[in-house]
């Protein structure tokens, strides 16, 4: 909420706080991945994104906001073959 209402310190605040009660939490690295999103930050977007992927386990929504993240930052970072290995994971798992 706090990140979509253009209020990204407050959430960043909130996002250390969660981090500091579970630093592993893949939850955690999505959270942290928008907010990088948002200002552009696409090599850190990469590393939380593959954080997530690896520790996902099944949790399918964790895996597709991931490779959606993914898909974006590859392309953002002008590289289209890891891009396109994201958006294949996310047409194969159209609802």
């Amino acid at each position: 909420f706090l990140r979509l209402t253009s209020r990204s310190a407050q959430a960043e605040e909130v996002l250390k706080e969660t981090a500091a009660w579970n630093p592993w939490a893949p939850e955690v690295h999505v959270e942290r991945a928008r907010l990088l999103a948002d200002e552009g930050r696409w090599t850190e977007v990469v590393e939380a994104g593959e954080f997530v992927l690896r520790n996902a386990g099944a949790a399918e929504d964790l895996e597709r906001v991931a490779h959606h993240l993914l898909a974006r930052a590859y392309t953002r970072l002008n590289n289209p073959q890891k891009a396109q290995v994201h958006r294949t994971w996310i047409e194969a798992h159209a609802q």
